[in-house]
């Protein structure tokens, strides 16, 4: 019996087979699991009538003996039937440490059974051999993110990190959601692993990190959980802001990015927030990203929103009117993820109806897009804001008072009001304090100049670089 079911694995299709297993075994552990302990070495291979795990230490092998034989039992029953022994082995090599990135992560949701036939998991974990007919999401490319004027200190660093390891450690990419930093993360551990083949890099988001290092704690070992990030070439940590309040991970991180740091290694970090808004992960952890270098990221304008549709275009193999595009990108601003959801409605209506969409057509079926992205938004709001950051009062705001302070931030809300409302030149004068448009022109220029010197900004005493004061303020108001 062993023989027959021996050779019908040989004759089978084994990567196929083995992404079922690792479905199933998935289904019981969950796919981050799943994929730090069998998507690499681990990964399990057919050996005529034996399930052999591999792993980089033997003390790991041991380990996951101990803790998952009886799930891994059932799910070997399960797919290759119970005749079928397991097998955990060490190996001497090492490999390159990988970790699911977040979006991957997300996709977790949608493993289906391990009866399909176009089971995702094996692509997930890195199977040689993916199924036939899986589609793969497209790689982050450095290449394929608008920059623009706005975020040319970061496109400076992150060539320069890219050329020399370690120069500016560590590195942190910060700003509102939706404005590319995870995009930007994968896309430089995927450019070094490409072109440095034997660099170990490690790419995971902070919830991720405190995931791995509270199982070091529970069942691992420090030892291991050490040598594992803190002998690496670059760690890429996405979304540190999670780490606030947990003051044992605080401290891991302050310790691994010190050694990695002082080794030369390159520490790459995201954050929604500039360093000194960053109180709450403590401030040695503040002090020493502070030491590196800080870079801001602000949403695509106009003509890098269009770019970016059409780069989600080509991907998709569709072609829809120059005029279609050019509606969405001066309709829809702020987080790129709005670009794409505008996007796919429309290709789900075009294969819905088989008629390629028209501006009219486009207008009418984006309308609570197009119209919610300036709801909320209102002159009002953007005084009280505004007072409310730079520590002035509407009446203030609204005087014919030109003391720094004072004309700062009024000069500040003018701006924001052409930025985010559809008022009238005309509308904004007369509701800061009645003054004529070619005031409000001119508030606008002065702010445009102050971003190009980046001049420094005060927000109740507390002085900012001019973009990061307008970020904070965008965030209060939900648009940046």
């Amino acid at each position: 019996m062993v023989q027959d079911v021996a050779q019908s694995v040989k004759t089978a299709d084994r990567n196929n087979l083995v992404d079922q297993l690792l479905g199933r075994i998935a289904e019981v552990l969950g796919l981050q699991r799943c994929e730090l302990w069998f998507g690499g070495n681990g990964r399990p291979t057919i050996r005529e009538n034996q399930i052999v795990f591999q792993f980089e230490s033997e003390f790991e092998a041991n380990r996951i003996q101990r803790s998952l034989q009886s799930v891994l039992r059932r799910a070997v029953d399960q797919v290759f039937g119970c005749e079928f022994a397991i097998q955990f082995e060490s190996i001497p090599s090492t490999v390159e440490f990988r970790t699911l990135s977040k979006s991957a992560s997300a996709r977790s949701a949608r493993i289906p059974s391990a009866q399909s036939k176009s089971l995702p998991i094996g692509e997930l974990l890195g199977s040689k051999s993916p199924p036939k007919n899986s589609r793969s999401r497209p790689e982050f490319s450095i290449d394929r993110f608008w920059f623009g004027s706005e975020n040319e200190m970061a496109r400076g660093a992150i060539n320069q990190t890219r050329e020399q390891v370690g120069q500016f450690s560590p590195l942190l990419l910060f700003g509102p959601t939706g404005s590319g930093k995870t995009h930007l993360l994968e896309a430089i551990c995927s450019d070094l692993r490409k072109s440095r083949t034997n660099m170990r890099c490690a790419c995971m988001t902070a919830e991720q990190f405190t995931n791995s290092f509270v199982q070091a704690l529970r069942a691992t070992g420090l030892p291991l959980f050490r040598s594992k990030y803190r002998d690496l070439d670059v760690l890429a940590i996405d979304d540190i802001q999670f780490f606030s309040g947990k003051r044992a991970t605080i401290t891991e991180v302050q310790y691994t990015l010190d050694q990695l740091s002082r080794s030369g290694k390159q520490v790459i970090l995201t954050s929604d927030r500039p360093p000194m808004e960053l109180e709450q992960i403590g401030a040695e952890l503040t002090a020493r990203i502070a030491g590196g270098l800080s870079c801001s990221l602000r949403h695509a304008n106009e003509s890098g929103r269009l770019q970016i549709l059409k780069w989600l275009c080509e991907q998709r193999s569709w072609n829809p009117s120059d005029d279609v595009l050019q509606l969405i990108a001066s309709g829809i601003t702020g987080d790129a993820r709005r670009l794409m959801g505008a996007l796919n409605r429309l290709w789900a209506s075009q294969l819905t109806s088989g008629v390629e969409p028209t501006v009219e057509a486009t207008r009418k079926e984006l309308a609570d897009l197009l119209i919610s992205n300036s709801a909320g938004t209102t002159l009002s709001r953007i005084e009280q804001v505004v007072c409310e950051v730079c520590g002035v009062q509407p009446n203030e705001l609204k005087s014919s008072t030109r003391t720094k302070r004072v004309s700062s931030a009024r000069m500040l809300a003018m701006w924001l009001s052409r930025q985010h409302t559809s008022s009238a030149l005309s509308e904004i004068g007369d509701f800061f304090g009645g003054r004529s448009h070619s005031t409000v022109i001119a508030a606008h220029k002065r702010i445009d100049g102050w971003m190009n010197d980046d001049q420094p900004f005060e927000l109740n005493s507390a002085r900012y670089p001019i973009r990061e004061a307008i970020q904070l303020v965008q965030r209060k108001l939900r648009v940046g």
